[in-house]
């Protein structure tokens, strides 16, 4: 019901055409300004139910928001090798030598069950190690503020949104201390801000599609990442052949041909959907370049959670097709319209258990990026929200309201209107000359 359109209502205009950066916290003074009055004072507000005002209370429970609007609204910046605001400082990721980027490969060994065999291979995932460390724990609201309360005050505007704290990128990732810490509250909620999962889920797709058909320039099977191979781990498949000076990577299990390319697209041209159910998506199939451009995030929902283990099935080899499908199924089970305890249990066990083959199977450390290490903590979030939703459903509503609601009755003993009498059963009969589902009343003195 949140999110029907008689509910929602617009709060704050942010004036374009460029992104605010760390100073969205001067366009969210009035709306905190706002959410600190609800919750201190209130606003009297008017019971249809009891017929008289009361003064409501309100608190902001968490934002949802994409990955880059996350860094703006929390102050820890969602970029570089400690962009993942849960794990934050802990965890293990690196910047590649060659490819220069952040990179997030092997860093859900971690999240595994202690025994797990995957902790234990040391040629599948990073050469020679054994992920020996558990799960990280996320930091209570508590520690989080007195951290918070550590960092400078810092000066908002353009002009200094270059500016970093010191340590920044190599101890934290903090851009500022967010505005949302004047609520009272903010350090006592549970979750304070959510991801949206059709924006992971875009960027997983990107990933996956792009690879495997190996889109020029969006691929991440590229020369630099077969030469950050050779550092990271123990696959001599998959290493630069050198041929009269030139690298040539070879040729991998998870890419496709030309001619194989060309029959998903061509499939993908030819595809007919059902009225409202997606774009067209025949439209998006450039047979050039053999890549798809202008998908919007729902068409890369709609690919990824039902037609991804359709494109490519009997293309790839099993392993790497099974690896794609449970992921398929899992973005599915995920945005399903009902998610039980039990279903939410499985998808929390089996996730790490389908992303750490997908490791082993894609075997490019520049294809781990962060999209895969958030899937980990989002269902801990929803694992959180159904805690929360479950206690509430528990809640008597007495003990909300010990007296009760006071509604008028109707006195029992008032008159039916005027001119009309009540007939009792002998009364009502089915009248013989009309239709049968007619009933009329029969006055009694009458005789019929």
């Amino acid at each position: 019901m949140c999110i029907d359109r008689p509910y929602m209502f617009l709060t704050l205009l942010v004036p374009g055409p460029k992104s605010p950066g760390r100073s969205l916290d001067v366009y969210l003074q009035p709306l905190i300004n706002e959410l600190k009055t609800l919750w201190d004072v209130g606003v009297e507000t008017y019971d249809v139910a009891k017929k008289q005002n009361f003064q409501m209370k309100a608190a902001l429970m968490w934002t949802v928001s994409d990955f880059p609007a996350y860094g703006m609204l929390s102050g820890w910046s969602t970029h570089g090798k400690l962009a993942c605001p849960y794990c934050m400082n802990e965890i293990k990721s690196f910047r590649l030598k060659h490819g220069g980027k952040p990179c997030f490969f092997d860093c859900h060994g971690q999240f595994l069950p202690l025994d797990h065999p995957y902790r234990y291979q040391k040629d599948n995932f990073t050469k020679g190690r054994i992920e020996r460390d558990e799960t990280v724990i996320r930091s209570t609201g508590d520690e989080l503020e007195e951290e918070i309360s550590l960092l400078p005050n810092i000066e908002f505007g353009r002009t200094k949104e270059k500016e970093r704290i010191e340590g920044f990128g190599e101890s934290h990732n903090w851009l500022k201390r967010s505005i949302f810490w004047d609520l009272p509250y903010w350090k006592t909620n549970l979750i304070r801000h959510n991801l949206d999962v059709m924006h992971i889920e875009k960027n997983v797709f990107d990933n996956v599609f792009n690879t495997v058909m190996d889109v020029k320039g969006k691929t991440k099977d590229n020369v630099k990442a077969h030469l950050d191979l050779q550092n990271i781990c123990n696959r001599r498949n998959l290493e630069l052949n050198e041929v009269n000076g030139k690298h040539i990577k070879p040729k991998a299990s998870y890419t496709l041909t030309k001619d194989e390319r060309h029959t998903v697209l061509k499939w993908i041209k030819d595809l007919r959907l059902p009225d409202g159910y997606a774009s067209n998506l025949g439209r998006c199939v450039n047979l050039d370049d053999y890549s798809m451009h202008g998908m919007k995030s729902h068409d890369c929902h709609v690919f990824m959670e039902r037609l991804i283990p359709l494109a490519f099935r009997d293309l790839l080899p099993e392993s790497v097709w099974n690896g794609l499908t449970e992921l398929s199924q899992f973005f599915r089970a995920l945005c399903s319209t009902v998610l039980s305890e039990s279903d939410m249990k499985t998808l929390e066990e089996n996730i790490v258990i389908t992303l750490s083959p997908l490791e082993e199977v894609y075997q490019e450390p520049s294809s781990s990026n962060l999209a895969r290490v958030v899937l980990d903590h989002e269902l801990d979030n929803i694992d959180i929200l159904t805690d929360v939703h479950r206690q509430e459903e528990e809640v008597n509503p007495d003990e909300l309201h010990p007296q009760g609601m006071e509604l008028e009755q109707e006195d029992e003993s008032d008159e039916l209107e005027e001119g009309f009498v009540e007939p009792n059963d002998e009364q009502l009969v089915e009248e013989e000359s009309g239709d049968e589902d007619d009933l009329t009343f029969s006055d009694s003195s009458s005789g019929n």
